[in-house]
C-alpha cells in the first residue's frame, strides 16, 4: 500500500493477478463449497473496485500511474469468475 493507503497500479496488478489465480484455481479443481464459502471472493473485487476514482485507481500522489489497464482487464475476468463460481454453486444446489 501507498503511504495514504492507496495501492500503487503495480501493486494492484499483482493483488488482482494472486486473486485471479486463486479463483481460476477454484474454478479448476472445484471441491465442495457453499454460499458462505464464496462470501468473501465476491467481496474483494468489489473491494478492488471500490479503490477507483472515475474509473482509475490513484496513486500515492493524487496522480494516476501507468497500468491502468492491466488493473481494469484483471478485476474484470474476476468479476466473471466469480460469477462462474456462483453459477457452479446454483448448479451444485439444483443436483
Amino acid at each position: 500500500m501507498g503511504s495514504n493507503g492507496f495501492y500503487t497500479s503495480k501493486n494492484k496488478a499483482l493483488d488482482d493477478q494472486a486473486f485471479k489465480k486463486c479463483l481460476n484455481g477454484v474454478l479448476e479443481y472445484g471441491g465442495s463449497f457453499g454460499a458462505r464459502d464464496l462470501y468473501p471472493h465476491q467481496l474483494a473485487p468489489h473491494q478492488i473496485g471500490s479503490l477507483q476514482v472515475d474509473g482509475k485507481f490513484p496513486g500515492a500522489d493524487g496522480t494516476v500511474p501507468e497500468g491502468q489497464g492491466i488493473v481494469t482487464t484483471h478485476l474484470n475476468e474476476c468479476h466473471e469468475l466469480v460469477e462462474m463460481l456462483k453459477e457452479q454453486l446454483d448448479e451444485q444446489e439444483d443436483d
